[in-house]
C-alpha cells in the first residue's frame, strides 16, 4: 500500500468485501507499507481490528509473515 496516499469509504467497503471472502476461505490479509491517512481511515472504520489485519512495514516482512502463517497452519 506504499503507493496509496488516500483511501475513502468506497475503497474501505471493497476491502471489507475482500476480507469477508478471505474469512470464508480461512485466510488472512497482510498489508504492508500502509501510509498515514489510509491507516487512520481503516482504524477509524474498525476494519483493521474486526478483520484481524496484519500490518507490516514492507513487502519483505509481508512475505516473512505469510511464510510463518503457512508454516504454523501446516503444523496444526
Amino acid at each position: 500500500m506504499r503507493e496509496v496516499p488516500l483511501i475513502d469509504a468506497t475503497a474501505i467497503g471493497l476491502l471489507d468485501e475482500l476480507a469477508d471472502d478471505c474469512r470464508k476461505k480461512n485466510c488472512r490479509i497482510i498489508i504492508s507499507s500502509l501510509q498515514p491517512q489510509p491507516r487512520t481511515a481503516l482504524h477509524r472504520y474498525g476494519f483493521l481490528k474486526s478483520n484481524r489485519i496484519i500490518l507490516v512495514p514492507d513487502g519483505f516482512k509481508a512475505l516473512e509473515k505469510a511464510r510463518e502463517l503457512v508454516t504454523d497452519h501446516r503444523s496444526q
